[in-house]
């Protein structure tokens, strides 16, 4: 298995927690995005999930079924539809898809991205 990190811009976080819960293993992880405490230097803002799956990244791609509770399916295929599988020697990508690092620690997939946390949280 391998360690899969998804950066997902703020507008997406409410589609690409449905698409986590259609995808996972409980309604639970609907939670999977919290806050977008995450900025570029462009000042958007992300939030950022990064877990270890053997399901991770293609089944991100898989067609989606409704799973045994809950979800928003179009929600689920609104951020199905913004997935975009990186590869580490891409640039940054796209900020405004959900972009899948895989095979790099959550460090180095947010320097990938050129993420900072965002130090105005802390006041």
């Amino acid at each position: 298995m391998i360690r899969t990190t998804l950066i997902c811009p703020e507008p997406l976080i409410a589609d690409a927690n449905a698409l986590a819960s259609a995808l996972g293993d409980s309604p639970s992880d609907a939670q999977s995005f919290g806050e977008a405490i995450w900025v570029d230097g462009g000042g958007r803002r992300f939030a950022v999930a990064s877990l270890v799956s053997a399901r991770l990244p293609g089944g991100l791609l898989a067609p989606l079924a409704e799973p045994g509770w809950t979800v928003d399916m179009a929600a689920a295929a609104r951020a199905q539809a913004a997935v975009t599988i990186m590869d580490p020697a891409d640039s940054p990508g796209d900020p405004e898809r959900l972009r899948v690092l895989s095979g790099m620690s959550v460090s180095e997939a947010l320097g990938h991205a050129t993420l900072a946390m965002d130090q105005t949280l802390f006041g």
